[in-house]
């Protein structure tokens, strides 16, 4: 798994999704972390692991074919 570790923060931020309607934060143990949103996209591209981001802000990847889904 890829973690997102900005400047602002200690440390990777949490997973932030849903399970049937009820909020989740769930702070995972990355094997690989980075500090910039573009080197975050980066590492998934390149097979790094798994990431946690909007849709909207990889669809050409997904449509292409360079990054799936899980």
């Amino acid at each position: 798994m890829v973690g997102f570790r900005p400047s602002s923060r200690d440390g990777v931020l949490p997973l932030k999704f849903e399970v049937d309607g009820v909020a989740k934060n769930v702070t995972i143990l990355a094997s690989y972390s980075v500090k910039e949103a573009d080197n975050y996209e980066r590492a998934a591209r390149s097979s790094f692991g798994l990431m946690h981001i909007p849709r909207s802000d990889i669809e050409e990847d997904l449509d292409r074919g360079i990054l799936g889904e899980c």
